[in-house]
């Protein structure tokens, strides 16, 4: 065993090794040591450590293979002198000094033999192509300059040094870093590459081009860097981190999870890993997961703007408005200039309907950052809200331009088309939905319809959304049928019974039952695209009829109530899982202002656990009679009148050609999009819109509602 004073001479040969060759990428060098150690122990079936290492041997080793402590620090970031990893470990643990004599039985691995073009000589004549003392002084005054702001003095010197030594990576890659920061991205990829070249193992080089490459819109080739990345240091979290991201902007977002899952695992305590995870669980529609994701992010890293800007729209996924105007309150006085900040705040505030104040906020933002395609999606949300689509046509338009695979915007951008009535380019751009991970194409294993002749083989036309989306396109199926299609129709159980009814369909299967023998398929919210429809060939009128039987048996339960009077069916709630269900729906004691009306008899249509409506109006509730829509159908039917929101039962009732009030909010979805009270799509409904100025206001409506009332029965009385 060696004594003291020899130990110590293995440090010092080991430190004066690491920065000779590397001056400032230990990491970079303690991985060559590491794969070599570890094919020794491959070799000879040893441990590193032996079977049972103190803590402080184990300590030891990370601090000189893995270059901790500051593992999480940002490669490249400009610093002052760092102590090297031996150096730390010397200082550290004086007394556990036996791994330095590993790192001496493969000096060779990282001191070069003598003569070698790569051997530093800064004790005697300097060899050609290796820098030597000067070029160290030139390096540290580089260093300096960078981290004093002065990016000019540090690039021009690094240029110089670079030409130089052109097979010097740590140059190149301080290079890159130093362009980086003064904006010059494509100079920055290059450098970064030039290092890569010269040292392929060198992490740092790789992690700092792969998100480059990403930045740059090359995310692909962003990844295959990352994952070298991480090979050369698996399990380093900030680079798994990195790599997640790259591989979300790809658009492989199964292998983002893995990837940050396996982040979360190497180390709980990383909020940026929990961040990233909660974006790419959010990105796969797994909402829940995201939150709770965020949640932990924000825990752990309270300073972190973007931990409480991502838990604010998670929180307004989630509908729980207080606690997200209060996560980006949060993240806006952490920073009150952070985009990301803006952006969330400006998320939360349209869906409360406060789109002249998102607006705001995210000029804001744009003005910060440009180019910031979250930022272009938002605005262009708060615009549409406000009925500005060809505006949120452009906004939506630049932010897939500045972020590819961006399906949000693609997809909001169709949705404004189609508010301004431009069909065609609308519903052909709306296909984009079917990127999206939380809602890929069904795998029918059928070849998709592309509009021709059919010549009578089968056609399976299968729903994809609401009910409602159900029933508004059920109106293009004769048309399929006209085109010589013995036409299947796969849909929700509740639609089974009302659709057998329409002309040409042949049968009817419920969703993910057994399909009957066809030769293609098409969704039915693709029909308008592959059938050429235009505005002007939407006619508005009725197209499903209700079944005869059915009516009669509702008149007939009808009337005894009744008596007489007119019968006014109510419904106030939509499905509670749609994302703009706050606005959309109304608390049923609004409607008490009408009890007093005479000649009216009210009927509940109300489905599921949505309240009651006021003792006072001495409703009738239709709903145990309501088993699927076909008796939907028939009970509004058998109705005067339907008063509701936007819902699935005024689809029908407007479907079947009955009267109906629609209470709109003042954000309403694509297909009332306008100012008047008729929809193209329904010519039997009314729709009642909230005052521009007064969004979330239904006093407005509810007194037209009034005014219709009283009309009606002085109508009758007549």
């Amino acid at each position: 065993m060696r004594d003291d004073h020899d130990r110590g001479d293995v440090v010092r040969g080991a430190l004066q090794a690491l920065q000779q060759r590397l001056d400032g990428s230990e990491i970079e060098a303690a991985l060559d040591l590491d794969s070599a150690l570890a094919k020794r122990r491959q070799d000879e079936g040893e441990r590193l450590l032996g079977p049972r290492r103190g803590r402080g041997e184990h300590e030891l080793r990370r601090h000189v293979v893995l270059g901790e402590p500051g593992r999480n620090r940002c490669p490249g970031a400009p610093t002052a002198r760092r102590e090297r990893p031996v150096e730390i470990a010397a200082r550290m643990f004086p007394a556990r000094l036996e791994v330095a004599k590993e790192i001496d039985a493969f000096h060779g691995r990282i001191v070069p033999k003598p003569g070698s073009a790569r051997q530093s000589n800064a004790a005697g004549p300097r060899m050609s192509g290796t820098p030597g003392a000067d070029a160290v002084a030139r390096d540290e005054r580089a260093q300096a300059a960078l981290g004093s702001g002065d990016l000019d003095t540090a690039i021009a010197e690094w240029r110089r040094l670079a030409a130089e030594f052109p097979a010097y990576a740590e140059i190149r890659y301080r290079l890159g870093v130093a362009l980086r920061q003064s904006g010059d991205l494509a100079g920055a990829r290059e450098a970064y590459r030039a290092a890569v070249a010269a040292e392929p193992r060198h992490a740092d080089a790789r992690n700092n081009l792969g998100n480059l490459l990403v930045e740059l819109d090359d995310a692909a080739a962003g990844v295959r860097q990352l994952e070298a990345a991480c090979r050369l240091r698996p399990g380093h979290v900030p680079t798994l981190c990195n790599l997640g991201g790259a591989r979300l902007k790809a658009g492989d977002v199964a292998g983002a999870i893995r990837d940050l899952e396996r982040a979360t695992k190497e180390d709980p305590a990383s909020a940026a890993a929990a961040g990233n995870l909660g974006s790419a669980y959010r990105e796969a529609g797994r909402n829940a997961d995201a939150l709770a994701a965020f949640r932990r992010a924000a825990l752990l890293g309270p300073g972190l703007v973007d931990a409480w800007s991502n838990l604010a729209n998670a929180l307004a996924d989630a509908r729980d408005f207080d606690a997200a105007l209060e996560a980006s309150a949060r993240a806006l006085a952490l920073d009150p200039t952070a985009p990301s900040a803006l952006v969330a705040r400006a998320n939360v505030l349209a869906q409360l309907d406060r789109s002249e104040e998102a607006v705001a906020h995210v000029a804001a933002a744009l003005a910060l950052r440009p180019g910031m395609a979250e930022a272009r999606n938002g605005l262009g949300i708060a615009l549409s809200h406000l009925d500005r689509h060809g505006e949120a046509v452009r906004a939506f338009a630049e932010a897939a331009a500045a972020k590819p695979n961006y399906v949000d915007a693609e997809v909001n951008r169709a949705l404004a088309l189609l508010a301004q009535g431009d069909f065609k380019a609308g519903f052909a751009a709306y296909e984009a939905r079917w990127k999206r991970p939380s809602s890929p194409p069904r795998p029918f294993g059928l070849p998709p319809w592309q509009g021709e002749a059919l010549g009578g083989k089968g056609i399976l036309l299968h729903t994809e959304q609401g009910l409602g989306d159900a029933i508004q396109f059920l109106r293009f199926v004769p048309e399929v049928a006209a085109r010589g299609g013995r036409v299947a129709i796969e849909c929700q159980p509740e639609l089974l019974r009302l659709v057998a009814g329409i002309k040409g369909v042949a049968a009817t299967v419920p969703r993910f039952g057994a399909l009957p023998p066809v030769a293609c398929e098409a969704p039915l919210m693709s029909l308008p695209r592959l059938l050429g429809a235009t505005r002007e060939r939407i006619s508005g009128a009725p197209y499903l009829a209700p079944h005869p039987e059915i009516v009669r048996r509702f008149a007939a339960m009808l009337e005894p109530h009744a008596a007489g009077r007119l019968k006014v069916g109510l419904v106030w709630a939509g499905n509670p899982k749609n994302g703009v269900d706050h606005r959309r729906s109304i608390p049923p004691e609004v409607f008490a202002r009408f009890s007093a009306l005479e000649g009216l008899r009210f009927f509940s249509l109300q489905k599921g656990a949505r309240g009651v409506l006021p003792a006072e109006l001495r409703a009738v509730d239709l709903a145990p009679e309501l088993d699927d829509l076909a008796d939907a159908a028939a009970a509004i039917a058998a109705l005067d009148l339907l008063i509701g929101v936007d819902t699935a039962l005024v689809h029908l009732a407007g479907a079947i050609g009955r009267s109906a009030l629609l209470l709109l909010a003042r954000a309403v979805d694509w297909r009332w999009a306008g100012t008047g009270e008729t929809s193209i799509w329904y010519r039997s409904l009314r729709l009642l819109r909230q005052e521009p100025d007064r969004p979330g206001d239904w006093e407005g409506p509810l007194d037209q509602v009034g005014e219709a009332l009283r009309g009606l029965v002085r109508s009758r009385r007549r």
